[in-house]
């Protein structure tokens, strides 16, 4: 099926002078007003081996940030919506979602738009070893240090391409997520969704449920194409809601929540 979205592969310079490239990329954007349905940065992506030796050449890290001191965020439905499809469709990978924006005191090219509300997350390899980035090329002690080509694995980088590929394929051909989600039921024994209708190419929307202290959506509601829906006695304060949309040949987007006051 054709894609019904634009696909932009960029690589952006200046990382490590101040995410310069990816700065200037998120501007664009926001200037010329892309509606952006998720980033993805690919960012220490070649090795399978860790510090401690460990071997590791079927998990790929998803860190995924949150844009809201309360409620859910564009960016983890992104990473779930990526996990999700690489489970689908490539059962020999072990996608790990870390809520996290990045590594602990550390940065990547998808902060720029992070910060811009674009939905935005990082991949990276499953251990990291440390002797092998930001070095320069020595060997002290009978260690090799620096970013070396020998240890990238050329099969683990197929993989992450292919996770690649399986997310931003399976997003350019979904319809557009719901937008201006919002939802209402303080102070009622119900909870309302509404949302602006797509067009022709959404055939309905699906509701989706689960416990504020979960990470799965556990209930799925086919709801048609609607613009709005009310859960009879679902109280809103147990429970994160969502919606997504669907086509005929059942492509999904990634889910849209609303935003909580």
């Amino acid at each position: 099926m054709p894609m019904r979205a634009t696909v932009v592969l960029a690589a952006v310079a200046g990382e490590e002078q101040g995410l310069l490239g990816s700065k200037g990329l998120s501007e664009l954007a926001e200037s010329q007003g892309w509606n952006v349905e998720g980033m993805i940065t690919n960012d220490i992506v070649g090795g399978i081996e860790g510090g401690d030796g460990s071997i590791d050449n079927r998990t790929i890290r998803i860190f995924a940030g949150t844009q809201k001191p309360i409620g859910e965020t564009s960016a983890r439905h992104w990473g779930r919506f990526v996990r999700d499809v690489t489970r689908d469709n490539l059962p020999q990978v072990k996608p790990r979602l870390i809520y996290r924006l990045d590594r602990f005191g550390r940065g990547g090219d998808h902060i720029p738009f992070f910060q811009k509300g674009i939905p935005a997350i990082r991949f990276t390899e499953a251990h990291e070893n440390y002797r092998r980035q930001h070095q320069n090329v020595r060997t002290e002690n009978g260690v090799e240090y620096g970013d070396l080509a020998k240890y990238v694995s050329p099969d683990y980088m197929r993989l992450v391409a292919s996770v690649n590929l399986a997310a931003v394929y399976s997003a350019a051909a979904a319809p557009a997520a719901p937008r201006d989600v919002k939802v209402s039921g303080a102070v009622t024994d119900d909870t309302t969704l509404t949302w602006n209708v797509g067009g022709d190419d959404v055939a309905g929307y699906e509701m989706v449920v689960r416990d504020t202290t979960d990470d799965e959506w556990r209930r799925v509601i086919d709801l048609g194409k609607v613009a709005t829906y009310t859960l009879k006695g679902v109280p809103i304060d147990n429970y994160f809601f969502g919606v997504r949309s669907m086509d005929s040949a059942g492509h999904r987007s990634p889910v849209r929540t609303p935003e909580e006051k």
